[in-house]
């Protein structure tokens, strides 16, 4: 049975390789422009948003910091999430933007802060954008109101929070502490968390410019707003946002939530060998996208705060006359990541 399933699972990633190949060499133009925009919003957007915060979390375990907050952040961590030290990792993916939290708890493990099943706990749920993508970015320049960016960004932590306590039920276990390495001097923390985050930021990079690229094929084989709106919501958030935003903000919410697959690729990458269940993360990332934008639509309401919150001028339901080729595609992946991460370890 296991034999059989490698076979299945090898011939399904040959498959794949080969049909993206071939899309790829086909729509050459339209994929050479979608890795140009890809790599246009890492300078423009990604860089400089999350080095700061990339560069503090390599610091913070580096550096010995951890140490000094692990006295108020256990208290928090225990009450809500079941988690001692960790719970700095879900601070900085609130604030620091999506991957950085997987980049902390993968530093903490490493410097010997938290054990790895604690890890494998506070990965589930340090996922988040941060304020300047929320903010200024959805909120300011494509809804032309940061009073509806922080609603967005507030409905945003209060579902982190609630993930983190129903995570604490699902994910059970008492956590042993373990022996802290040796903390190398001050200089040699900064410049090694230096490092640290642009070797992140280029992995970074090179995930958002393959995505992107992947998202222009799709929108070239297809032909189809309403299909490719769909797929960036599946793929990437950035394309999503601005796309459903002519759809109102509770879409945008729920994809700010949910993340798209290019931030759950970069999320694994940072976490590195640490071992989860990429069905229940995923799973996750729809509940988390589902609260934010239930949340958003009431934060909405109550502050009255004016929002285009839905809009009937465009659906993003796939259409019947759109190629038979582009919709074929978009069902062919999406099985094969379910497949994949169904034969992952729950």
């Amino acid at each position: 049975m296991n034999a059989l399933k490698y076979r299945l699972s090898t011939a399904a990633k040959a498959l794949s390789a080969i049909m993206l190949a071939g899309c790829f060499l086909i729509y050459g133009q339209e994929c050479a422009e979608g890795v140009l925009t890809g790599l246009y919003f890492c300078a423009a957007e990604l860089i400089p948003s999350l080095f700061p915060f990339m560069f503090l979390s390599a610091f913070i375990s580096k550096g010995g910091l951890i140490s000094k907050l692990s006295k108020p952040l256990s208290v928090i961590g225990k009450a809500f999430f079941g988690l001692s030290e960790s719970t700095a990792a879900v601070i900085l993916a609130i604030t620091g933007g999506f991957p950085v939290g997987a980049k902390c708890i993968r530093e903490l493990l490493d410097s010997g802060a938290i054990c790895e099943k604690e890890a494998e706990k506070a990965a589930y749920i340090s996922v988040g954008a941060g304020p300047g993508f929320i903010i200024s970015f959805v909120g300011i320049k494509l809804f032309s109101s940061a009073e509806l960016g922080l609603c967005l960004f507030s409905a945003q932590l209060i579902s982190v929070i609630l993930l983190g306590v129903l995570n604490k039920h699902i994910c059970k276990g008492s956590f042993s502490a373990k022996s802290t390495a040796r903390v190398p001097s001050a200089g040699t923390a900064f410049i090694d968390s230096i490092i640290s985050a642009v070797y992140g930021l280029l992995e970074m990079c090179g995930i958002v410019a393959f995505f992107s690229a992947v998202q222009a094929t799709i929108g070239a084989i297809t032909g189809d707003d309403r299909i490719t709106g769909v797929a960036d919501v599946f793929l990437e958030v950035t394309n999503a946002c601005e796309k459903l935003s002519e759809s109102g903000i509770i879409p945008v919410a729920f994809a700010v939530g949910f993340g798209g697959l290019c931030v759950h690729f970069q999320v694994f990458r940072a976490l590195g060998n640490i071992r989860l269940s990429k069905l229940l993360f995923f799973l996750y990332r729809i509940i988390q996208g589902l609260i934010t934008a239930a949340l958003t639509y009431a934060f909405i309401g109550l502050f009255h705060i004016p929002a285009p919150v839905f809009s009937s001028a465009k659906s993003f339901a796939p259409s019947l006359s759109a190629p038979i080729i582009g919709s074929v595609m978009f069902v062919i992946t999406s099985v094969f990541f379910i497949y994949t991460i169904c034969k992952e370890r729950l």
